[in-house]
């Protein structure tokens, strides 16, 4: 179960979402303190629950063309993949809310994960 759950948030990608993180963040005159760290862990979930959500949303496309994802190969439900991305997209979330870090510019993120999922398979 613990690859499967690796293999649908494509885990091996989150280095690279966490030096985006740095950089938009010293860029900006941050320095390291723990709400670096929560923003790091904020967006790590929210990728993780974008990748998560992508396989839900295009189950009946990775059953024709990618039959080794985890949902076509019968190694977890689309059901329980859409609950698992969307817990981790509230987590991710309520990261930004509570220490109170760009609630709004998160709000789109979000907004933004999840209408990206919903739209790129249906426009060449």
């Amino acid at each position: 179960m613990l690859r499967t759950l690796l293999i649908l948030g494509r885990i091996s990608n989150l280095p690279t979402v966490w030096t985006n993180v740095l950089v938009g963040w010293f860029l900006c005159g941050g320095n390291w303190s723990m709400a670096l760290l929560m923003v790091i862990s904020a967006v790590s979930l929210l990728y993780i629950a974008g990748m998560t959500l992508n396989d839900a949303f295009d189950a009946a496309w990775d059953r024709e063309h990618a039959p080794e994802r985890p949902i076509p190969a019968g190694d977890i439900s689309r059901k329980a993949v859409a609950i698992l991305g969307i817990c981790q997209l509230l987590a991710g979330y309520g990261l930004i809310a509570v220490f109170d870090q760009g609630l709004i510019w998160g709000g789109a993120l979000v907004l933004s994960i999840l209408a990206y999922n919903w739209l790129h398979k249906r426009f060449a």
